[in-house]
């Protein structure tokens, strides 16, 4: 039997380390570049199942030999690089050529996680794939040339499949936004709720989200000289401190108690980290509601079962539990 080869990029990442695990749990053999090994080995032994496989092969992205080297035989390519906001620009641009050049060469498929910075601010008006770009901040206007480069690597060869989604939390994912919320929950302490609570904000469980992106490549999506967009439906918290309010009870925290984390703090700390003062640029998605019809993913994935909130608000705090030692 011919065992399935992936190829990912950002196996670290919040992303990348959830598609390599569910690829993985399918026996699929991935292969991942990475700049440090130990960190990446730690993290796939911890969460390995299934009959799947991995080799690491430490490199840089942005190293035009580094890919092509560590590609080998793979039929699918992940591309879930995830630099700081701050460096973006250049590595994402770079990268991501250079990943589009080699998938269009070799007729690959190339799975890239999309958001929403590329539709820029709206009104909460559900949109369909065929919304048109619009972005309103300088990262939204990368993603755009980000997603050019992919859909013209289709055109020469590559099947692309960008499959777009709001929020991410989850066991692997950790910043400074999701962090306020989950971390401080599964220490039983207060979470903080970045922008305003009384719009409705989407959030997406992770393990949900490469699930599904892993089901539409087995289902044969995308097709070779196609570029195909998706948009995956997730929890569409009205309002949106009611995610707040489920992760506080989740965690102890008496009375479901939660906070709001004003603009003017992560102000504050934009003077020393400029993470956050990327950050500030990306202040709309948090003052009002950019949100995703679903109708297309049901479509082609009808018996798709997501988690339960309150499983996946569970997991992602014993995730949180379990760095820090702490038993259940």
């Amino acid at each position: 039997m011919t065992v399935r080869q992936a190829f990912v990029l950002g196996v670290t990442g919040g992303f990348g380390a959830s598609a390599t695990l569910e690829l993985m749990s399918r026996g699929w053999h991935v292969r991942a570049l990475v700049r440090h090994a130990a960190r990446a080995r730690d993290m796939l032994e911890g969460g390995l199942q299934g009959e799947g496989s991995f080799e690491l092969i430490e490199g840089d992205a942005e190293d035009a030999a580094a890919i092509p080297r560590a590609l080998g035989d793979s039929s699918l390519v992940v591309h879930a690089l995830s630099y700081p906001y701050h460096l973006w620009n250049p590595g994402m641009r770079i990268a991501t050529e250079r990943i589009a050049t080699i998938a269009a060469e070799k007729r690959l498929k190339l799975l890239f996680p999309g958001n929403v910075y590329v539709l820029g601010e709206q009104n909460g008006r559900t949109l369909d794939e065929d919304a048109d770009f619009a972005p309103c901040s300088s990262k939204g206007a990368l993603r755009v040339d980000l997603e050019r480069v992919l859909a013209a690597s289709a055109e020469r060869g590559a099947g692309v499949l960008i499959l777009r989604s709001g929020d991410f939390f989850g066991p692997t994912v950790r910043n400074l936004i999701v962090d306020q919320i989950l971390a401080a929950a599964a220490a039983s302490e207060a979470p903080k709720l970045l922008g305003d609570p009384a719009i409705d904000h989407e959030w997406v469980y992770m393990p949900d989200l490469t699930r599904a992106a892993v089901d539409l490549i087995e289902a044969g999506l995308p097709a070779a000289g196609c570029c195909e967009t998706v948009h995956f439906p997730g929890y569409m918290f009205s309002p949106a401190g009611d995610f707040a309010r489920q992760a506080a009870e989740a965690g102890g925290v008496p009375g479901g108690a939660w906070e709001t984390l004003p603009f003017s703090l992560i102000e504050q700390l934009a003077a020393i980290d400029p993470a956050a003062e990327a950050l500030l640029e990306m202040r709309y998605l948090w003052e009002g509601t950019v949100a995703l019809s679903s109708r297309r993913f049901r479509q082609l994935l009808p018996g798709f079962q997501p988690t339960p909130i309150t499983d996946a608000i569970r997991r992602t705090l014993t995730s949180y539990r379990a760095e820090r030692g702490d038993a259940e």
